[in-house]
């Protein structure tokens, strides 16, 4: 070979070797990672183990969120209320599927029977989350079932359920909506009624409890009379 040939030789090698000597500054980073990665993995793997004979310890909620977390993805949100534009105060309401009938008879203060749009068959339907009490002035009992039927009777009304369907009688048990009106709702207002908690019923329970507060103070209807009355 000739003299030539073989310092470009020499002169190869040690560019190669200039060139590789810079490699490993650009590769840690990567291999740090890695490691970094790695002793993370055995971290978490010894702290699921927990001691001998114990059970694996559960990752906090947040780290389960992060972990399953799709980057990049919207919060599911719960879907709108679609009786709210036209009834604010039935923002309380379930999302439920909602029944439609007609008001054929008015039972009392807190009961109706409806002729369901469904299968044309009659249902007693008794208003969630409120009770009319028994005891007191029976005309103001009286004027009670006045409302109800001046809110009702013979007009096309929306129910919604809650959690239960039924209560030990047969009735259906519902919130109850005319045009718009939240007739329960409008029952607690005018002081008619009052509000009782029925879980796992209890999708508008505060705020019934503050439409009562509100009839309360205006010594509406049965919280006109004496204290010990409703």
């Amino acid at each position: 070979m000739g003299c030539g040939f073989v310092v470009g030789l020499i002169g190869l090698a040690l560019v190669t070797g200039t060139v590789m000597s810079g490699l490993p500054s650009l590769a840690a980073p990567v291999r740090l990672s890695l490691t970094a990665t790695a002793a993370s993995t055995r971290m978490t793997a010894a702290a699921g183990a927990g001691p001998a004979g114990s059970e694996a310890s559960v990752p906090p909620s947040s780290a389960v969120e992060a972990a399953t977390a799709v980057p990049g993805a919207l919060p599911t949100l719960a879907p709108p209320n679609p009786w709210v534009a036209g009834i604010p105060e039935a923002a309380c309401i379930p999302t439920d599927i909602p029944q439609t009938g007609r008001v054929v008879e008015v039972v009392d203060a807190q009961t109706i029977r409806v002729l369901m749009d469904r299968d044309q068959r009659v249902y007693a339907v008794r208003y969630l989350g409120i009770e009319i009490p028994q005891a007191g002035n029976q005309l103001f009992g009286l004027t009670g079932i006045l409302h109800n039927v001046d809110l009702t009777y013979r007009k096309q009304v929306t129910l919604v359920r809650d959690i239960t369907d039924q209560d030990d009688f047969g009735r259906l048990l519902r919130y109850v909506m005319v045009a718009g009106t939240f007739v329960n709702y409008e029952l607690i207002a005018g002081g008619y009624a009052r509000v009782i908690s029925s879980p796992p019923d209890t999708a508008c329970y505060a705020a019934f409890k503050v439409v009562e507060q509100q009839a309360r103070s205006g010594k509406l209807g049965i919280w006109a009379l004496p204290a010990s009355a409703p």
